[in-house]
């Protein structure tokens, strides 16, 4: 018995049908190998571009205030923004930024330089503590600025250089008003740096309690290391009433005492001058002559047997 006729025109329809199939298959496959290919491949893979850093070129920088947070009577602190916010500073510890500003009134725009007291290594933006002096036409240019403002940064300037760990068995730091600065950057380098056990001590004076400065993230330091940071405070003109007192009672914010940071409160507070021992100064002009001594002059710190190569000035 023969097979039935086929109706016209069904072989053309089943192998259209055929070749459609076949074709949809191998475009299926392709897509699959395609896309497992482009996901394979080191472009689909390569991470992102790392951010050249803010302050690797030569040449002034441009960064847009970010916030502006009010310290006390005469501080502030700006958070500036960098142009990338995945962008690094590319700072080296110890440096300070000299910032470019034009207050009105001069003719010639005003270079003044600023450590920053941020992490180097943060990413985003970089933080400045500006302290506004009497007829200071720069730092009230400064203190008047607000978020979205623009703040020229005219170069990076390296100065003490920190390179190696354990380079010292114990750092002293004497910091007077906003000579805090450089000496909160260095204690962030190296208590930050896994390799370190280097020990520190700073001594932190200021007119009233008001000007202690970054008192808060130095507390929060000295509870992390309690083992390796000791901060101590000094006010010339009294503590506060109810204040934590001469042994850092009360209210935990370390210990207060009463003077300037002067030969009694040295040899309190520094334990020997021998061996691998650094001490480090930053304040008023005063200060810094009374510790580390002028032209012809001992200052205090010669007199506890501190060499020159043991001195370091910011």
């Amino acid at each position: 018995m023969s097979p039935p006729a086929l109706r016209p025109g069904y072989p053309l329809a089943w192998r259209a049908g055929s070749v459609l199939l076949a074709g949809g298959g191998l475009y299926a496959t392709y897509s699959l190998f395609a896309q497992r290919a482009h996901a394979e491949s080191p472009e689909a893979q390569a991470p992102a571009p790392t951010p050249r850093p803010v302050f690797s070129r030569f040449g002034p920088t441009t960064l847009r205030v970010q916030a502006v947070q009010e310290v006390n009577h005469n501080m502030k602190k700006l958070v500036l923004a960098y142009p990338d916010p995945e962008a690094k500073s590319g700072l080296q510890p110890i440096s300070s930024l000299i910032t470019l500003t034009h207050p009105p009134g001069r003719w010639l725009p005003l270079p003044r330089p600023y450590t920053p007291i941020s992490d180097l290594d943060e990413k985003g933006h970089l933080t400045l503590l500006i302290k506004k002096y009497p007829h200071g036409r720069g730092s009230s240019y400064l203190h008047a600025l607000q978020p979205g403002d623009s703040l020229t940064v005219l170069a990076a300037r390296r100065g003490y250089q920190h390179q190696e760990p354990n380079q010292f068995s114990h750092v002293y730091l004497l910091a007077g008003g906003a000579g805090i600065t450089p000496c909160y950057q260095l204690i962030q380098t190296i208590l930050k740096d896994p390799a370190e056990n280097t020990k520190l001590t700073l001594l932190f004076g200021g007119n009233t309690e008001a000007d202690l400065v970054l008192r808060e993230e130095l507390e929060v330091l000295a509870r992390g290391f309690p083992d390796r940071l000791r901060v101590v405070y000094t006010v010339s003109q009294g503590r506060d009433v109810g204040g934590s007192g001469g042994q850092g009672e009360g209210k935990g914010k370390g210990e207060v005492k009463e003077g300037r940071i002067d030969e009694a409160l040295l040899r309190e507070n520094i334990l020997d001058s021998a061996g691998r021992v650094k001490v480090f100064v930053s304040g008023p002009p005063g200060m810094e002559k009374a510790l580390v001594g002028g032209k012809g002059e001992e200052g205090v710190l010669q007199k506890l047997g501190f060499g020159k190569e043991q001195i370091h000035r910011f």
